[in-house]
């Protein structure tokens, strides 16, 4: 099924169905969780605060550890 982000500036020839909801497709994975990371920072998180709501939100291993070696 192809879908497409209702939202979105590049609109492809065909999809399937819209929707609203946030997804994080694999190869935007370190991008986002860096994003995730700054906006928590900016909240006042600690970096381990930060990195237990990056495991509670179910960010993968790999991408955790990538923003923590920053």
């Amino acid at each position: 099924m192809f879908k497409i982000k209702r939202r979105t500036k590049y609109v492809p020839d065909y999809f399937q169905k819209s929707f609203t909801s946030w997804i994080i497709f694999p190869f935007d994975m370190k991008e986002n969780t860096q994003i995730i990371a700054k906006n928590l920072a900016k909240k006042g998180l600690t970096q381990i605060e930060i990195v237990e709501e990056l495991k509670r939100i179910k960010i993968p291993d790999v991408f955790i550890n990538c923003y923590s070696k920053q």
